[in-house]
């Protein structure tokens, strides 16, 4: 075989779920790295992992010293947890189906963008939503918060396609953000909706869309105002 391939087993660190009290699946549907802990040295990174099927995503932070918290082989005992509850007027799924990492407001500290392309606001079947959580130097080890009662000094934006949008239109399907010109002083984001419909330069059904907004755009934003794509 190819001396270069790895064997199973051989990684440096391996996240997995062991208890054989919980049954879950798709742990890793996602996964995103980034600063969400604004490290002034930027040294160490910090990896974002969703679990679809949970609605949930799990942050780890990066440091110098192997943590000693049992995640992993227990993701609810990763540094932050949060999740998305199903029951509410939006009927949240997947919320971790697709994440990434970015400082969208140049404070430099990397907010985290969440897809949950299968959610059913308003009743539309599978119209989904996406979510930008800013930690503003607020996210701590410990913390394991759901996203209508975040912790004080972190805020929640919740994106939607607003009248454009329908059932189907799988919005938060894919997540992307980064540097892009001729903005310098905080990153872009995108959010897909696969499965949304074209209208020019002719009308197409299930066309695809991808929206593109910078950062501080959404920074301004009041996160108890759905912000429309």
């Amino acid at each position: 075989g190819d001396p270069l391939v790895r064997m199973p087993g051989s990684e440096d660190f391996l996240f997995t779920q062991v208890d054989p009290n919980r049954v879950t699946t798709e742990f890793g549907s996602a996964v995103a790295v980034g600063d969400i802990q604004c490290d002034p040295n930027a040294r160490y990174d910090d990896v974002v992992i969703g679990q679809r099927t949970e609605n949930k995503i799990f942050i780890y932070f990066g440091a110098a010293v192997q943590s000693t918290k049992p995640y992993a082989t227990d993701p609810n005992a990763a540094d932050i947890v949060i999740t998305a509850p199903s029951g509410t007027a939006d009927r949240i799924q997947q919320f971790g189906f697709a994440v990434a990492v970015a400082d969208l407001n140049g404070d430099g500290c990397g907010e985290i963008i969440v897809g949950a392309p299968f959610s059913d606001p308003g009743g539309h079947t599978d119209q989904g939503l996406a979510y930008v959580i800013f930690g503003a130097g607020q996210l701590a080890s410990g913390q394991s918060f759901t996203l209508a009662a975040p912790p004080a000094g972190v805020s929640i934006v919740k994106l939607t396609r607003g009248v454009a949008g329908k059932s189907g239109d799988l919005l938060g399907f894919a997540v992307g953000a980064g540097a892009l010109p001729p903005n310098n002083t905080s990153d872009y984001f995108v959010v897909t909706a696969r499965g949304a419909d074209a209208t020019a330069p002719s009308a197409r059904t299930d066309a695809g869309a991808a929206h593109v907004v910078v950062g501080s755009e959404l920074a301004a934003a009041d996160p108890n105002v759905d912000f429309n794509l």
